[in-house]
């Protein structure tokens, strides 16, 4: 079963960490979805202008902690 995630915080403190949602708004586009390739990287893609797009690579070696969504 593949997991779907909904939201990254890149950090070592959940409360102070940059947060990333999907749905989100990112200048003329909103977050798609979050993926964590097979290396354990965390890939962001925004949809925007009818395209989707790689915004944001984050790598395994950086501390994150994922939200995953309950949507079954």
């Amino acid at each position: 079963m593949e997991t779907v995630i909904r939201k990254v915080i890149v950090g070592s403190d959940p409360k102070r960490g940059f947060a990333w949602v999907v749905g989100q708004s990112v200048g003329d586009g909103e977050i798609s979805h979050i993926h964590q390739d097979e290396n354990g990287d965390i890939l962001i893609f925004v949809h925007m202008n009818g395209e989707e797009f790689l915004w944001k690579h984050i790598s395994k070696n950086t501390s994150f902690i994922c939200e995953n969504d309950l949507k079954f």
